[in-house]
């Protein structure tokens, strides 16, 4: 295996950096599809105009996820640095931004409570494309009162039950000859569905249930008919490959259950097992109970100072078995960010194919007082690209948003190939929170199995913890911001 250049992206204007290759505003569009290959040509061609449309739906964690989100500013920047087309969301989240070049970056700049933006930019885009911005994560836990009741038949082998249910809700009650559960509202949905899952005293599961459509509301009750028996050791996960650098393989296995009204899916991983330095197939038997599916995945870890690889897979509740390739993408070093360079950069290891990248930055601007201000910025790169820059002198229309060198900015990458997806025009119209986080994507059944991403090791997050630990931090927040006004 061996390292790979790539290609250095600045982020407003156009420049050659030596022994990078060509650098664009952002980043360079024209790289052949599903490569890592960088595109070195520098010469300038007739380059194509026409509109892209962009789609805004809702982020963390205020409203009903896919809630389709108006006035949010959009801006442009074209290949050389200069200032593009530039609109706002009407009422239906859309904007048709006009005269836009090939290889242009394009940014959604969206206002957080307490001031501070997310930021989303799509580089590289061609006229005719059709962008989605959105966040995915289940609604704050916030604004309900009371309890639901869910009745169950007795199981008298059973050490816990446990119920999953709306807006990251779970709470666990004694098993054996325990028939009821009540879960407390915490958010205001209309229904819920509630997954159950009973396990014995050596943490097992021995049975699973789902729930639909309850009400969710105070004194309200629902009723589980039977349950699923499930069986120990009865789950087959294998992977496939040379497994070159690769020191262990770990696989789980989840029971997930739909959730309704805006909320996302309740899980419980209940299978889980590893092989070290595997060579040829590796394979362990797990133990998973039956939902509306089985979500299973497998994690690489390398032998190299590098981050992991993850494969994802949804499958139908009365799977058995499933079997993945080793994923082919390349390994991917740790994100270096410097604030005071306005850079960062990354290698890659391996000439594995992958559709494109992920950037999450972050930073936290001085108020002038003794607190800061939390902006977060998602970046879509085409694969190859191994350097990231922006500068501290921007164009007006983007000023406002961005980073400048006295801020702290940090951050994590990934490497996405999804399933659904062939090459960097497949993904840069797919919707922003299947590229973020294939993990949950394929979780809740919206991405097709076969999923494959690459993290940046230490520094970094998987894109799914990415996902759980800013919605953690945002809820929080929330919380507090509103805490402080009823006190007020």
């Amino acid at each position: 295996m061996r390292r790979f250049q790539g290609v250095a992206a600045s982020l407003f204007a156009c420049a050659c950096v030596a022994g990078c290759g060509k650098t664009t505003a952002l980043v360079d569009g024209a790289v052949a599809a599903d490569s890592n290959t960088a595109d070195g040509n520098t010469t300038a061609d007739a380059t194509p105009s026409g509109d892209v449309t962009v789609t805004t739906y809702s982020r963390c964690c205020t409203e009903k996820w896919k809630t389709l989100e108006p006035d949010i500013q959009v801006v442009s920047i074209q290949p050389n640095g200069s200032p593009g087309p530039k609109g706002t969301t009407d009422a239906t989240g859309k904007t048709t931004l006009s005269g836009v070049l090939q290889g242009a970056s394009v940014t959604a700049a969206y206002p957080l409570d307490g001031g501070g933006y997310q930021l989303v930019t799509m580089a590289g885009v061609k006229p005719g494309d059709n962008l989605v911005f959105g966040d995915i994560y289940s609604p704050s836990a916030t604004g309900g009162t009371g309890a639901v009741t869910i009745n169950f038949p007795a199981v008298a082998a059973a050490t816990t039950i446990y119920a999953y249910y709306a807006c990251n809700g779970s709470t666990q009650v004694a098993g054996g000859a325990t028939t009821s559960i009540q879960l407390g509202i915490n958010c205001d949905l209309p229904t819920t569905n509630v997954l159950l899952v009973a396990t014995d005293d050596s943490a097992q599961v021995i049975a699973t249930g789902v729930v639909k459509g309850v009400t969710f509301t105070d004194t309200q009750t629902g009723t589980l008919a039977s349950w699923n028996p499930v069986t120990a050791n009865t789950f087959t996960e294998s992977m496939t490959g040379a497994f070159d650098d690769v020191a262990e393989i770990d696989f789980a296995a989840q029971t997930v259950a739909d959730g309704v009204a805006g909320d996302q899916v309740m899980s419980y991983q209940s299978g889980y097992g590893y092989v070290s330095q595997p060579s040829g197939t590796a394979t362990v038997m797990t133990t998973v109970g039956p939902g509306d599916r089985i979500f299973a995945y497998a994690t690489l870890r390398p032998t190299l100072q590098v981050g992991n690889k993850e494969v994802y897979a949804a499958l139908a509740p009365t799977a058995t078995s499933v079997t993945f390739d080793e994923p082919a993408l390349p390994w991917l070093t740790p994100f270096n960010v410097s604030s005071a360079a306005e850079a960062a950069t990354w290698f890659t290891i391996g000439k594995g194919p992958y559709d494109g990248t992920v950037a999450f930055l972050q930073w936290c601007r001085n108020d002038g007082g003794e607190g800061c201000t939390n902006s977060y910025w998602n970046l879509v790169i085409p694969p190859g690209t191994t350097t990231l820059a922006w500068s501290n002198t921007p164009p007006a229309e983007i000023a406002a948003y961005v980073p400048v060198d006295t801020d702290n900015v940090t951050g994590s990458l990934q490497l996405v190939d999804l399933s659904s997806a062939n090459g960097f025009d497949d993904l840069r119209n797919t919707p922003e929170w299947q590229i973020t986080c294939p993990y949950c994507a394929t979780q809740d059944g919206e991405l097709p199995t076969g999923s494959t991403l690459a993290d940046g090791g230490e520094g970094g997050f998987v894109g799914h913890q990415l996902r759980v630990e800013r919605q953690r931090m945002r809820q929080t927040l929330a919380h507090v911001e509103s805490a402080l006004r009823t006190a007020r």
